[in-house]
């Protein structure tokens, strides 16, 4: 169930928003206190605005301030982004994940490339799978999938013939609750196949609960088998798809947009970028 958003304040949207708000905002307030209300020539206004023009200038000098910050912070990200240009060149082994930090990118499979890749890109890169082995397959709408991540064709009819859900999990595996919700979407979708993907593992009960009904649970190493066993080019193309970009870095689920390192009383956690318009929460995934 999607929160419903909270509406912001004209301080959070001044605050939040671009410098535009904060220029145009110092300017109307200005127009209004030194020029209109003068032309006007009223005795009750002119006497309300001499004791708020004290005030006004507070609040405009405030409003110019913060523009002045923004516009310079943007100036300098856009510089830097200009500077540091992502590198989509799949020979070279360096991709930039951040303004101030640039990793090796991976050049081979291994278990690890599976695990280290965020929620949304594990996604991707399973429906990717499917569509080199010329299945065609689908994703569902972001953060409204009830249950499932992709869906399969494979019989011409228009209708799903299966259904993928996708668990970016490593640091606890898939347990039998995930599988037993997974066969109701199946039940109520009625389709008679599911697939089960992590890129961890899965409990034993899982696995029992899995097996009775039918349903292929593909745990990391598996996934790693299938990819190997594709023909080179699929498994390069795969590779790019996989460590394009910051790939570690988790999406909101909610905004479709990178997320950023929060810090509170319980810890680090990831946060929405878009905060405080989008409050969307992520626990820090732990690394083996």
């Amino acid at each position: 169930m999607v929160r419903k958003r909270k509406k912001q304040s004209p301080i959070e949207m001044i605050l939040t928003d671009s410098w535009k708000l904060s220029f145009f905002s110092a300017l109307l307030i200005f127009l209004v206190v030194f020029i209109i209300v003068p032309i006007l020539n009223n005795r009750i206004l002119s006497t309300l605005n001499t004791a708020i023009k004290p005030f006004a200038l507070m609040v405009i000098g405030g409003l110019v301030l913060i523009a002045t910050f923004k516009l310079y912070k943007q100036v300098s990200t856009t510089r830097k982004a200009k500077k540091y240009p992502l590198n989509q060149d799949t020979e070279s082994p360096f991709v930039r994940t951040t303004m101030s930090e640039f990793i090796q990118r991976p050049t081979s499979w291994s278990l690890k490339v599976i695990q280290d890749v965020e929620w949304k890109r594990f996604e991707d890169l399973s429906m990717g799978y499917y569509l080199e082995k010329g299945i065609l397959a689908k994703a569902t709408s972001l953060g409204t999938g009830g249950g499932i991540d992709i869906k399969l064709y494979q019989d011409g009819t228009g209708n799903a013939t299966s259904l993928v859900q996708c668990k970016s999990w490593n640091s606890k595996q898939v347990g039998v609750k995930a599988i037993r919700e997974f066969l109701g979407v199946l039940t109520h979708e009625k389709v008679p196949k599911g697939f089960f993907m992590t890129s961890g593992d899965f409990t034993d009960d899982a696995k029992k609960t899995a097996k009775a009904n039918k349903i292929n649970l593909i745990n990391g190493e598996m996934f790693l088998s299938m990819i190997l066993r594709l023909p080179e080019a699929s498994q390069n193309k795969l590779l790019a798809l996989a460590v394009a970009g910051d790939y570690k870095t988790p999406t909101c689920s909610q905004c479709g947009v990178k997320m950023i390192k929060r810090d509170s009383k319980r810890g680090e956690f990831w946060g929405c970028t878009n905060f405080p318009k989008c409050r969307q929460k992520m626990a820090i995934k732990k690394r083996h």
